[in-house]
């Protein structure tokens, strides 16, 4: 790992089953990059929002979203990250979506599936963690309640950046806030929090706080209660330096 890592988020007020409204705004917002960044990260369930229960709205492999995943990673030059409802044989899964501008998907299903809103009654859970290379970065993908189980994101791959995108709920916002940091300390690595903000179909509100949280637990940046595109370029150097001085793993 000797280069550095550049990274954009998008935190967004997801439109309630409405794919073509989401897919459009997420195009204004990458229109405005003026850098190509090595990786985009969306929320989860960025395509529709967490509509569990409307699972018929799950898409294939050959899907829209995933069409435009791969339109967008080739025109723009970079991978990009998200998660959406997915029907495969019969089966319905969350799943965390890494699609290379080469047109290459890579996947991670939901391995903890939120029962509080009943997403373990209609969804399977994921068996394996899933770690990518991007530019010589070990990447461990994440889906929002994943979050709160340490023991799955132990950092016994040797992985450099953890990433867990979100529909977090405004009022558990300090759990989501301190489990970000708690991640990042415990395993010497960066973290990426992707979340979205605004009410979804059942109510619910989000205040986003996305961030970027470096491998002590410091906040470099975090979003605010607002729909925005986030940028930062992770520092290869400092992590390598970070590790060495603290030799915790």
């Amino acid at each position: 790992m000797q280069n550095n890592l550049a990274i954009a988020y998008i935190q967004y007020n997801i439109q309630w089953k409405d794919r073509e409204a989401n897919l459009k705004a997420y195009d204004q917002y990458l229109s405005t990059l003026t850098f190509t960044p090595d990786l985009i990260l969306l929320p989860e369930t960025f395509n529709t929002g967490f509509c569990i229960d409307d699972i018929e709205i799950a898409e294939s492999m050959s899907g829209p979203s995933i069409l435009w995943m791969k339109k967008k990673a080739a025109e723009i030059g970079s991978v990009i990250g998200g998660s959406i409802f997915l029907e495969e044989n019969g089966k319905y899964y969350n799943r965390f979506l890494w699609v290379e501008p080469d047109g290459k998907c890579t996947y991670y299903n939901k391995r903890h599936l939120f029962s509080m809103g009943r997403e373990h009654e209609l969804f399977t859970p994921g068996l394996n963690r899933k770690v990518v290379e991007l530019n010589g970065w070990k990447i461990c993908l994440n889906i929002c309640y994943d979050l709160r189980f340490p023991v799955w994101t132990r950092n016994d791959l040797g992985y450099d950046l953890l990433i867990f995108i979100a529909n977090w709920p405004k009022p558990r916002s300090n759990a989501w806030r301190d489990l970000l940091k708690a991640r990042a300390i415990e395993n010497m690595s960066y973290c990426i929090g992707v979340n979205r903000v605004g009410l979804d179909g059942y109510g619910h509100d989000h205040q986003g706080d996305s961030a970027f949280i470096s491998p002590l637990g410091k906040v470099i940046y975090t979003s605010k209660d607002t729909c925005e595109i986030a940028k930062y370029e992770l520092s290869s150097e400092d992590l390598i330096k970070t590790r060495s001085t603290l030799p915790f793993l």
